[in-house]
């Protein structure tokens, strides 16, 4: 019943009815997130912060990119699940600072501009680690990539999308600086009106997300 899953006002009761409502896709995509939810244990209040908000980013962008590979045609349960690991990525990557400076006797936490840099420098080797780590299939490597250094002619689009549109609304739901619509429009390969589809579902999922913490 999280609303980062369920698609209505339907209250689910059984697992009988969840395979019903959900669809095997969406059955597929609760896995993935519980699977990768213990990665969220935190060692203290910062870095629960952190992880809470980054696995709010990451639910948002794995949606997002869900939504708009059924609008593409391709596989949206598998789409949900790359979509997670940039956020996991973050959180891997903070912690392995952390552990650094743990083992150098230094107790404050990383500086932010250290976090961004190693964030900025690492996130995407990350991601392909964490891919080969659960021996995901050669695709999800392949879409990794075209996300990370997007071609003009390519055809996996609907990662990056998805990674645009739920940064831009995780964004905008914070009341922080983000993408202009007229940006965004340029950027996404999908038309406004699937656009406005997707970002209906995923502003939701944030507000009910939000009210739930």
């Amino acid at each position: 019943n999280s609303p980062q899953f369920k698609p209505g006002d339907y209250l689910i009761e059984s697992v009988d009815q969840a395979v019903f409502v959900l669809g095997l896709n969406g059955i597929r995509n609760v896995i993935a997130a519980a699977v990768m939810r213990p990665m969220m244990a935190a060692r203290n209040s910062s870095e629960a912060l952190f992880a809470q908000r980054a696995w709010r980013w990451g639910l948002t962008c794995a949606r997002s990119a869900e939504m708009i590979a059924r609008i593409h045609n391709d596989d949206t349960s598998a789409h949900f699940m790359v979509g997670l690991l940039p956020s996991l990525a973050y959180i891997t990557i903070r912690r392995e600072i952390a552990a650094i400076c743990r083992a150098h006797n230094i107790d404050s936490e990383p500086e932010p501009a250290l976090l961004r840099q190693a964030l900025a420098q690492h996130q995407w080797a990350t991601c392909q680690l964490l891919a080969n780590v659960w021996a995901l299939p050669p695709k999800y490597h392949a879409w990794l990539l075209s996300a990370e250094r997007p071609a003009p002619n390519q055809e996996n689009w609907p990662l990056l999308d998805g990674l645009l549109v739920g940064t831009r609304e995780v964004l905008r739901h914070a009341r922080q600086r983000n993408l202009a619509e007229e940006e965004l429009l340029r950027l996404v390969h999908i038309s406004p009106q699937q656009l406005d589809q997707v970002r209906a579902a995923v502003l939701t999922m944030l507000k009910e997300g939000g009210s739930e913490h």
